[in-house]
């Protein structure tokens, strides 16, 4: 399944012979492409989780939650969020 704005195109370009700025406009462009997803997703998360497909959900995940620290002899698990603000 692939949603609008999912991003993609970019990352798949090669990049072979291009200098330094232009990698970094790339890598600048792809970042913003990713963000975007990402907030269209947060917009409509209820009625969309249930659409993506596994690969997607992971990936979801993945941006959002940046550690989880498990401490079982308290029986705490403390989950820390990407904060997509910065």
């Amino acid at each position: 399944m692939r949603l609008d704005g999912e991003p993609g195109l970019l990352e798949n370009e090669p990049d072979a012979g291009l200098g330094e700025r232009e990698r970094g406009i790339r890598a600048l462009q792809a970042e913003e492409a990713e963000l975007r997803w990402v907030g269209g997703i947060l917009g409509n998360f209820d009625a969309l989780w249930d659409l993506l497909a596994p690969e997607n959900r992971r990936r979801l995940i993945r941006i959002l939650v940046r550690g989880v620290v498990v401490a079982e002899q308290d029986g705490v698990i403390r989950v820390t969020l990407t904060d997509l603000a910065s």
